[in-house]
Order: structure tokens, then C-alpha cells, then sequence
């Protein structure tokens, strides 16, 4: 690692040598800047200007400065400093080595992020690097001493904080592994983890949260090991916890004989509590913290008195030296970095993330994430900052009458800030003093973190000596003696600690459904305000004021369930409620034995209220759940009760976050019932949580999530689009995907409740398609202003992007459809529908003349086709076809997995060679029967779901072209060839033309046996949909779309529920001419836009695809298109030209086609 610049071999030489190594773009100034010295900065030198292509420009300055240079130190001048030389300079960023007297250093990169147009606003960011003698910088050496600087992205990947998570989290999730047990490849290397945690229960999931917890815990007092006094004596010694410890741990049992003490005996308890070992030498500078976090849990496995487990609870000394050996290569930073101020080292804000990642590991016993479970995502912190700086802007400007662009500067950038009035100033603090704002999904915290630290700038800023808030904390404690302690104690603490305090208290409320989630949100919130705790060694517990309880503030519940009965309505219910609310204030701050009476003392009211409601006249069927839940117990509930929870009735202020992204076949089947029978819909769970949210929130209340961007335009998302209207939408943004994972397609929606509806209003409509930067476009999207009256009259009320093409699309289609869809979508909603009304629309049919728009639906029948139940029984493929080759490479495989999962022993094979030479000897029919009978002893699927093993010859196919209508309806005799073509779908995506490969037994024992058992109930019978379609020349299409939809001729077929198909019903429109328009761009823009923005194009999604009915000309014209291309697949299917060729061919086909459908529906 060469040329890297630490505090040893600091100098301004030596930075002018690493930058024209490393940038081929470097030219060197070296010149002082006499006019930005003052009395913090003695010397500025510009060291020279980096002249990138695409026109950026870097400017490097290096500057000294008077003072020392600490973690936390001066870093808002230094920040203030870059931004004023880059706005003097005119650059798109800068890099700056600010240095003291030491040479301890923090290396910077700034540039600006321009907010809504171009250059008209912008906010900076600045990602630094701290570096001093003797305090880790692995990431610092990783990253400087391999970066090139030839274009601004490297030089933003240097800085990469992304970079630093992803690594420190892959090691810490292989620690976690290691302990708990299970698999991980890492880039090309693959860990497999037997797990070497030992607990008195073996239960895979008690290990995963007792390991979480631990890791948790561990890093937590790693932090304090980092937060050290004047005097440099951190609040937790490095004789206890480091990976020099565990090696001098004289009992050779770290966890027992320090973790534990550390945990349950020290941080946990007031000094004159502690046991008589841990009262001196280096345990007496230890604090005590309370706030629950080190507190034993039932699967803490904590008895002090109980030696047995000693050997029962069994963690290796050198899993904890590989841990802190791991930490000790890190910057830890106990300083919180900003949104605009970005510190690259382990912070606790990037704890979220990191354990957000873990909750996600697999569970062994199930064989799924907990987020593919969750569907949770950690959100990127630029995306909680937009949410939370734009909730707090529509709250406050729809609140009060105060000028928008005071407040707006005030939310997004306090430095350019106008001065408010006094009064201006107090009605703020006292709005924001009164929020009530809580994340349903809350998962880590970071939404709620965001809050936090917004809010604390702006009081900040309006309150610079926080009197205000200092009042209104003491004024809310109603224990006199913990009030004049507290007096006391705030005279002296930070500011920052006493607003946060306050907001943590009166402000904040967190619910996730997974217990782990909320104890990493407690313990995040936990060491926010340890970091703005003062040390003062002389003072009682060193000055640090005991943690807040937060069982009030962070509930494991499932938020988008309440209860049955409706108990805000009862006026007993209330005024118990109220009652609930002061035991819970008082809770907030309490500990010791007065922490204890307040735990006894909830209890007990919880059941006098219970008692009391059932013995009231109204029936209340949900007085057990009340009961059952205890917040002082680590479990989730699955209903949640602010009232009875937060002790809250009137609703909430502001609603944010990021929903879980779980789709409705994946939502616990258990609670499928409850949420259909409260919402009266079965759906997406994120459908659930916004409306759960337009409950809980307050008449004028904001709510403001991330989630799937699927209910833009789907049908069956049509109610929330109309419930989005019907109140208030401020601002919809579509946005690239900035999470891990890269199937979620997000939007962002901010709603206003109202109690009336307003019918039409306008709107802001962003459309963020990320180019190079998604963060960089995120901040310059696409900005329209629609009217809701535009998606009033809009089929199916989609949101689509109001971008000029789709403005001019929706003149002239959208009246005629919505028209359409309004008079005949009932009627054509389902194959049977259209079955049914065959009369009315045969009619409407034949009064169409060429240039008339209608929709498919309208002039086309089918839809899904059949589906087996097991298609090993029922289904072959071609010998000659790859799938054919396919099948002979693995049966033996799959027999030998059959034999060896279902201990099949009359085979007498042991080997999957045997297996081999096993099948080698059989017939193609012996297979048949083999499999055949071993499926009907040990179960349909013993060779996987859906296998199939059958191969038929040319001789065994039946010709479709001259069965009778007989063999049609009722199936063939069993001694003719009776092996018919059964259309599967294409998981290759093919386009025009597919010679399917599978053909279906239509014998007439098994047609006889489809027919008589479809749709029977039970699982494993088969469905038979749209009969009098079969063996008919038609269209369809793969339901998976890209850039274009794939739709194909379909011959004449049986065809499954994969190959959706449907069939002109008229006689002068082919189906061709429908393949040629659903295969073209426009089309799949329209799809996009306007019906189903998501990957999948189903049935009812064609059936609203606006056509104009052709003249011949125009038919003409498609033909010889159409025929082009199949022509060209016939001749790739046939060999006769390679796969490149024809796609080279079909390429230019495209464009012509393309090119055609523009010019057709008029928009060329």
C-alpha cells in the first residue's frame, strides 16, 4: 500500500506527491490564501486543482488550523470553511486536509447537492476521514492507498461510507455466524459455520437473539470505551474490553467472569449496589446507565447463584478476541455524524444498518431470511433525510402563518435561515414541542433517529441556549426530588443531551413486529445520548445521568392490527387511560426500587381497567389482549393500541417510514384472515400499513412512506389511489431503487389527512431515474405539477408520470377508455364474464369500423389456460429438444435424491453411479413406470414440484391439425398418438414465434380425469380454464416484462397458466396484428405508464390496451412485419441461421415496427 500519508509522515510535500501520482489530471498551484485566515484557520494553502473530464473540476486545499483537532472538535468551521471556498472557487467539489499543530488531520471531500432545479438551491455534503497517532485507520489505508483520482466518481467512491458498512458488516455478520452457526459466500469464498454458542435450550432462534444481543451490547460498550473525560479516562477501561483482555482473563472464561459482571452487575446497577469485587480497581469507574439494556432477559440465561451454567451457557474466549480484534482495526467515532456532515468510521448511526443486516441472516430452521420474511429494507440515509426534512416542512408550513421560504430554509439548510420574530420562534418550538410523530415499521430507528436529529438542529437554531426546552422537560417530571436532581444535572449538561431527552420523551414513538428491532432502536437512541453525555470524574457517576426507560417509546407489536373492540369510544376507557399516561411519564426517568414500584404499579392498573371495562355495560371482547401484554417482557404482540400502548387518544402528528415490502402471498398466513376481515381486502402488507396510517394519524396530520412503487398503477391498488386522492397528496415521487436488494422499485408519497374531499388540487409528481448518481438525481428529478382531476379520469385511477409523451397519450386514449372500461370492464373482467355476456359485446363488436379506439378486452377472448397439478404424470417433452437433454442428464440425479431423502431401499441403489447404470438398462416406457409408481407410493412431488421426466418420440404425437371435435372435447384413444403440443410459457423470452418442446397426455382416461376433477378443493387437483379455446391459433405472451413485452403467435395448443393467451374474436383482425402491437416500444411504454408498472403483464393488464381498429392498408403493412420476424424465429428454431444473426435481423425489424405503432396511435 504505497504513499500513504498517516500523522507519522505527515507534510504538504508529501500530499503534493500522492495527488500527482494518483490523478493523471493533477496541476499543482501550491499558493497561499491570505483571505480565508481567521482566527480559527492560520494558514490556507490551495495545493492545486484536479481538471477531470466532463468538465469537474476539484479544488484541494490544505489548511491549518489553530486549535487541536479532535473527533468532535471544530467541525463545524471546518465544514462552513469548504463550503465557502467552493462557492468562491465555482468547482463541483473539493478535497481539504485540515491539520493541526500535531498533525492529527480529518481529510475531506465537499461538493454540493443541488435540490429541485439545476444550481437554484444546494445544500453540501461532506464525507471526511479522521486520522491521529495511535487511533485505527484501516479503512483509511484501504481506501487512500489504492485511489485513483481521474473522475469524480472515484474520487466519491474514496469516500465511500457504503464501502466501510458493507465491510465491517460482512465481518461482523461472519462473528455472528460463527457463534449462532450457518453459510455465507464471501465474494469467491464460502463460510460454513457448524456455530459455537452454547445455551441451556437448543433453539436456533433464541441463539440468533441472544447473539444479536450480545453483539449489540458489546459494541454499545465499545462506544463508551471511545467516550472518554478530560482527564482520558474512558467510561468503560480497556483492561475489561479489548482483545488484550480476554487473553489476560485469568479464569480462561471471558464471558462469565467479565461480560457478565460487566453487563448485569455493573453497567446495571448504582455503585452501593454492586457486589464487593466489582467496587474497585478498574470496575469503580464504570457508571451505571440504567435504561434497560443490560438488564437479564429470560434468554440471557443470567443466575449468578446457578453454577451449572456455567457450563451450560459456553461462548469460546477466542470468539471474543476475533471480535475485538476486529473493532480494534476500526475508527470508532462516538461523534454523531449529520446528514451534511459525514464522519467515515463505525458511528452509531451505521449500527441500523449493520443490525438491520443481521435480523436478515438465515434461519436454519426454516430455510428463509427474516427479510425475505419482514420483507424489511434498511433505507439509505439520504432517503430518511428527504422524508423526515419534508414532513417536518408540510407539517409546520400547513400549521402556521409563517412565510414558506423561512421555514423552507430553516428545514433544509439553518445556515441560510432568515431571522424570525420571537414570536415566530415560540410558536415553532411550541409546534414542534407538541409533535407526536412515530414510525409504524420502525425497525432500527433510522427514520426516528432522523427525526431526532433534524428536530435537534432546528431548536438548536431557534433555542441556541435551550431554555425553552429545559422548562418544559422539569416542568413534565412530577417527582420532586428527581426534578431538583434534575435542575440540577441540566445546568451543567450538554444542550444537545436536553433536547434530545425531551424529544425522546414527548415526541417519539417507535412500533416494530420483531422484539430485536426494537431493542436495537432503544439501544441506538441509547447511545445518542451517551455521546452528548458530559464527564465529569469528580461527580457522582462521573456526571453521566442514568438512560430513560423506553419500553413506552419502542413497542414489538404489529402495528397494522388494533384491537376488535372499540374502546376510544368509552369514556371509562379514556379516563383510565389517562391514569396509564402518568404512570408512563414517570417511568421515563425512574430507577431503582422506584423502577420497580412504576413496573408493579402498571400492572396493577392494567388489570383494574380490565377488570372495570368487563364488568361495564359494553361489550368488550379484547379485554385478554389488554392483559396479556406486558411491555417489560421481551415479546411482540400482534395488535397494537396507542392509547393503551403510548397512552396517546388523540392520533398522531406525523406517520413516516419504509413499510415492509411483503406481497400478499407471502404474508403470514395466520394473520391473513385478520387483516382481510379488518381492511376488507386481501393485499400487499404495505396496502395495510397506509391505511392504518390514515387511522392513527390526526385530521391534517402528515403521513410520508417509502415502499413498493406497485400501487401507481395496478388495479388491484385502485382503492388506495383513491383514498391518496380523496385526501391530500402533497408530493408523489418515483425513484430508482437506492436499497441492496434489486427487485424493489420504490416511491416515496406524502399525504395530508382530510376530514372533507377536496375534488381537485394540485400536486408536485417527481420522477427520479437515476443516470450515474442515484443520491445526485435523486435531488434532480423530473418535477411535474399535475391536478388530481388528470388521475380522476384516468382508467383505474393509475398515477402515471405527467411527462409531455404521456400527457398527449392520455388526450387521446384515456376519455375513450375510461369510457370503455366504465361501461364493459364487468363484463369482460374474466373469460366467463365474457362467456356470459357473448350477446351484448357480439353486438358492440360489430358496429366497430376501422380508426375506432377500443380496448382488447373488448374484441378478444381466453385467458389462463389448464393446469395439471403434476405435470410429471401428465406432461413430456420431445426427444431432440434441449429440455429433452436436460431431463437425461439429471433423472438420475433425482432418483438418487428421491432414494436417499425417502430411504427407498427395493431398488437397491447407493450411489448416484448406480443410479446412472441403473436407468441405463430401462426403456424409455420402464422409466415411466418407475417413476410413476415410486411417486405413487412416496408422494407427487419426491422428484422436486413439477418434475418432469417423461420423453415421447415424433411417432407418439398427435396431429393437431385433424383432430376431430370429438377428440377435442372428450381426448384420443389410448393406441393413437395422443401426446398433443401443451403450451408452457417461455422462460427464454421468446418474441413472434416458439416451437414449444412439451406436449400433454390427451388420452381420454386423462382428459376424462383433468375435466371431472378440476377445481375440486384439496390440494393437488387440476384446473381446466377456458376449454373451448384449445387446439385454436391464437396470441400470448410471457408475463415477466423488461424493456419490451414478449408476445408470440401461439399454434394450435393446449396451453397452462404460464402461457396466458388470448384469441381474436374479430374476423377481419388476425392475431397476428395483435402480436405485432403488443411486441412494440410504444405499447410496452403504455403498459408501464398507464396499467401495471410492475414486472408482471397479466391478463386483465392486456385487456386494457387501447386498439384502434386497423384499416387492410394498415394490416397490410403489419403482415409484412410480422411475417419478417416469424420467418426469421423458423429459421433460428430450424438451425438455418445462429441465435446472433437473428437477432441482429429482429433488431432492425424493431425499429421499423417501432417506428410504425408510433405513427399509428398518432405519435410519431
Amino acid at each position: 500500500m504505497n504513499n500513504v500519508i498517516l500523522s507519522e509522515n505527515f507534510s504538504k510535500e508529501r500530499w503534493l506527491d500522492y495527488f500527482d501520482r494518483r490523478s493523471n489530471y493533477f496541476r499543482q498551484i501550491d499558493e497561499e490564501i491570505k483571505r480565508y485566515k481567521d482566527d480559527t484557520f492560520s494558514e490556507v494553502i490551495k495545493l492545486g486543482m484536479l481538471e477531470l473530464p466532463e468538465g469537474n473540476r476539484v479544488v484541494i486545499y490544505f489548511i491549518k488550523i489553530k486549535h487541536i483537532i479532535t473527533e468532535r472538535s471544530l467541525r463545524k468551521f471546518q465544514y462552513n470553511k469548504a463550503v465557502e471556498i467552493l462557492k468562491d472557487e465555482s468547482v463541483q467539489a473539493g478535497l481539504f486536509i485540515f491539520y493541526d499543530q500535531y498533525n492529527s488531520f480529518r481529510y475531506s471531500l465537499v461538493y454540493p447537492i443541488y435540490l429541485g432545479v439545476k444550481k437554484a438551491y444546494s445544500n453540501y455534503k461532506r464525507f471526511s476521514y479522521y486520522i491521529k497517532a495511535g487511533i485505527p485507520h484501516h479503512t483509511y489505508e484501504q481506501q487512500i492507498g489504492y485511489a485513483k483520482y481521474d473522475s469524480l466518481p472515484e474520487i466519491k467512491d474514496i469516500f465511500s461510507v457504503d464501502k466501510v458498512t458493507k465491510e465491517f458488516y460482512i465481518q461482523i455478520s461472519l462473528k455472528f455466524l460463527e457463534l449462532v452457526g450457518g453459510e455465507r459466500t464471501v465474494g469467491q469464498r464460502r463460510y460454513n459455520y457448524k456455530g459455537r454458542l452454547k445455551l441451556p435450550e437448543n433453539n436456533t432462534e433464541y441463539k440468533k437473539q441472544f447473539a444479536v444481543r450480545l453483539l449489540g451490547r458489546l459494541i454499545f460498550c465499545w462506544f463508551l470505551k471511545m467516550k472518554k473525560s478530560e482527564n482520558n479516562l474512558p467510561l468503560i477501561p480497556e483492561e475489561l474490553i479489548s482483545a488484550n483482555a480476554v487473553r489476560n482473563c485469568k479464569e480462561k472464561n471471558y464471558y462469565h467472569n467479565i461480560i457478565e459482571p460487566l453487563f448485569f452487575e455493573t453497567l446495571n446497577k448504582r455503585k452501593d449496589e454492586r457486589e464487593q469485587y466489582i467496587q474497585n480497581g478498574v470496575w469503580n469507574s464504570i457508571p451505571f446507565l440504567n435504561g434497560g439494556l443490560f438488564e437479564a432477559d429470560k434468554i440471557d440465561y443470567y443466575d449468578p447463584n446457578n453454577k451449572q451454567l456455567l457450563n451450560t451457557l459456553q461462548i469460546p474466549n477466542d470468539w471474543f478476541i476475533g471480535l475485538f480484534e476486529l473493532f480494534e482495526q476500526y475508527n470508532f467515532t462516538v461523534d454523531e455524524s449529520t446528514s451534511i456532515d459525514i464522519e467515515i468510521a463505525v458511528d452509531p448511526e451505521m449500527l441500523g444498518r449493520i443490525f438491520e443486516n443481521l435480523l436478515a441472516e438465515l434461519d436454519k430452521d426454516t430455510g428463509e431470511t427474516a427479510r425475505k420474511k419482514t420483507g424489511s429494507y434498511y433505507t439509505p440515509r439520504f432517503v430518511v433525510e428527504y422524508i423526515v426534512n419534508n414532513s417536518l416542512y408540510n407539517y409546520i408550513i400547513s400549521h402556521l402563518s409563517i412565510n414558506n421560504e423561512k421555514i423552507f430554509d430553516l428545514i433544509f439548510n439553518s445556515d441560510k435561515a432568515n431571522s424570525f420574530t420571537n414570536s415566530e420562534k415560540l410558536e415553532i418550538l411550541e409546534l414542534l414541542s407538541n409533535l407526536k410523530i412515530i414510525d409504524p415499521a420502525c425497525g432500527s430507528g433510522a427514520f426516528l433517529m432522523g427525526v431526532m436529529q433534524k428536530m435537534l438542529e432546528i431548536i438548536s437554531f431557534l433555542d441556541p441556549a435551550s431554555e425553552f426546552w429545559k422548562q418544559k422537560i422539569i416542568n413534565s417530571v412530577t417527582d420532586q426530588s428527581f426534578r431538583t436532581y434534575l435542575i440540577d444535572k441540566l445546568k451543567n449538561e450538554n444542550i444537545s443531551y436536553i433536547i434530545k431527552l425531551g424529544l425522546i420523551r414527548d415526541n417519539i414513538y417507535g412500533v416494530d413486529i420483531l422484539t430485536m428491532a426494537t431493542e436495537i432502536s432503544k439501544l441506538r437512541f441509547f447511545l445518542s445520548l451517551i455521546v452528548d453525555e458530559n464527564i465529569d470524574d469528580k461527580n457522582e457517576n462521573r456526571g453521566i445521568l442514568a438512560l430513560p426507560n423506553l419500553e413506552f417509546k419502542f413497542i414489538a407489536a404489529d402495528s397494522v392490527l388494533d384491537l376488535g373492540s372499540n374502546l376510544e369510544n368509552d369514556v371509562t376507557f379514556k379516563y383510565y387511560i389517562k391514569e396509564l399516561k402518568s404512570i408512563m411519564n414517570n417511568y421515563f426517568t425512574s430507577i431503582d426500587i422506584e423502577k420497580e414500584l412504576f413496573k408493579q404499579k402498571f400492572i396493577e392498573k392494567q388489570k383494574e381497567i380490565s377488570t372495570t371495562l368487563l364488568e361495564s355495560e359494553k361489550k368488550h371482547t379484547d379485554i385478554a389482549y389488554l392483559l396479556n401484554w406486558n411491555p417489560f417482557k421481551n415479546e411482540s404482540v400482534d395488535w397494537f393500541n396507542p392509547d393503551w400502548m403510548f397512552g396517546l387518544s388523540e392520533g398522531f402528528d406525523i406517520i413516516i417510514g419504509n413499510p415492509p415490502y411483503v406481497c400478499n402471498k407471502s404474508t403470514d398466513k395466520r394473520k391473513v384472515s385478520r387483516y382481510k376481515e379488518k381492511y376488507g381486502i386481501s393485499d400487499d402488507l404495505y396496502n395495510y400499513f397506509f391505511l392504518r396510517a390514515l387511522e392513527l394519524v390526526k385530521s391534517e396530520g402528515i403521513i410520508s412512506f417509502i415502499t413498493s412503487n406497485t400501487y401507481l398503477t395496478i388495479h388491484s391498488k385502485q382503492n388506495l389511489r383513491i383514498s391518496f386522492l380523496d385526501n391530500r397528496i402533497i408530493e408523489l415521487i418515483k425513484i430508482d431503487n437506492p436499497f441492496e436488494n434489486p427487485l424493489v422499485e420504490p416511491a416515496i408519497i406524502s399525504v395530508q389527512k382530510k376530514i372533507s374531499i377536496v375534488r381537485n388540487y394540485e400536486f408536485i409528481y417527481k420522477n427520479a431515474k437515476a443516470n450515474k448518481d442515484t443520491e445526485t438525481d435523486f435531488y434532480n428529478p423530473e418535477i411535474y405539477n399535475p391536478t388530481t382531476e388528470l388521475y380522476r379520469k384516468t382508467a383505474f385511477n393509475a398515477f402515471f408520470v405527467p411527462n409531455d409523451f404521456n400527457i398527449k397519450i392520455w388526450h387521446k386514449y384515456q376519455p375513450t377508455v375510461c369510457k370503455l372500461i366504465s361501461q364493459y370492464w364487468n363484463l369482460i373482467v374474466t373469460s366467463r364474464h365474457i362467456n356470459n355476456n357473448s350477446n351484448i359485446l357480439n353486438e358492440y363488436r360489430k358496429n366497430l369500423k376501422p380508426g375506432d379506439i377500443t380496448i382488447l378486452g373488448l374484441i378478444t377472448g381466453g385467458g389462463q389456460g389448464m393446469a395439471t397439478s403434476d405435470n410429471g404424470r401428465f406432461v413430456a417433452v420431445l426427444e431432440g429438444t434441449k429440455e429433452s437433454k436436460r431431463i437425461k442428464n439429471n433423472r438420475a440425479t433425482k432418483l438418487y435424491e428421491a432414494i436417499i431423502a425417502n430411504g427407498i431401499k427395493e431398488l437397491n441403489i447407493n450411489s448416484s453411479q448406480e443410479a446412472i447404470e441403473y436407468l441405463a438398462e430401462l426403456s424409455e416406457k420402464e422409466i415411466w413406470v418407475l417413476f410413476d409408481d415410486l411417486k405413487k407410493k412416496y408422494g407427487k412431488d419426491i422428484f422436486g414440484r413439477g418434475y418432469i421426466f417423461k420423453i415421447i418420440n415424433n411417432s407418439e404425437k398427435a396431429n393437431v391439425e385433424s383432430l376431430t371435435p370429438e377428440e377435442i372435447k372428450y381426448g384420443i384413444d389410448n393406441d393413437k398418438p395422443h401426446w398433443v403440443p401443451y403450451d408452457k410459457g417461455d422462460k427464454d423470452g421468446n418474441r413472434w414465434y416458439l416451437r414449444t418442446p412439451f406436449y400433454l397426455d390427451w388420452s381420454k382416461k386423462t382428459v376424462e380425469f383433468l375435466v371431472t376433477n378440476s377445481g375440486k378443493t384439496g390440494e393437488g387437483n387440476p384446473v381446466v380454464r377456458n376449454k373451448d379455446f384449445y387446439f385454436r391459433n391464437g396470441f400470448c405472451w410471457c408475463n415477466i416484462k423488461t424493456v419490451y413485452l414478449k408476445c408470440r403467435l401461439k399454434d394450435r395448443s393446449v396451453y397452462d397458466v404460464a402461457s396466458m393467451s388470448m384469441f381474436s374474436l374479430m374476423p377481419n383482425i388476425p392475431d397476428w396484428f395483435f402480436v405485432c402491437l403488443i411486441n412494440s416500444k410504444f405499447i410496452s411504454e403504455y403498459v408501464n405508464d398507464f396499467v401495471n408498472n410492475t414486472q408482471n403483464f397479466q391478463i386483465n393488464d392486456a385487456r386494457q390496451l387501447p386498439i384502434i381498429i386497423p384499416t387492410q392498408d394498415q394490416l397490410d403493412n403489419f403482415q409484412k412485419l410480422f411475417n419478417d420476424a416469424y420467418e426469421i424465429q423458423l429459421q433460428k428454431f430450424d438451425n438455418e441461421i445462429s441465435t446472433n444473426k437473428a437477432e441482429e435481423k429482429l433488431a432492425d425489424i424493431q425499429k421499423k415496427l417501432d417506428s410504425y405503432v408510433y405513427q399509428y396511435y398518432g405519435l410519431d
